[in-house]
């Protein structure tokens, strides 16, 4: 999908994908995260699992408590 078309949609998530990329870490620290019960909430769509903006921004700020 473009950046056009998604915008116009007004995309509210990231797939476990653009999500990675958007924080600059990889797929396999983001399962590993989750494992360990300190990733950001997700939600399960069919066979995707996709991860709001208001999940992310949460976890972000989570992240800077704790740092």
């Amino acid at each position: 999908m473009d950046t056009t078309q998604s915008n116009a949609i007004g995309r509210e998530v990231f797939s476990v994908d653009e999500f990675c990329v958007a924080h600059n870490i990889s797929r396999a620290f983001l399962y590993k995260i989750w494992r360990d019960g300190k990733g950001p909430r997700a939600m399960s769509v069919g066979s995707r699992k996709l991860i709001s903006y208001e999940a992310a921004a949460e976890w972000r700020r989570s992240c800077e408590v704790a740092a």
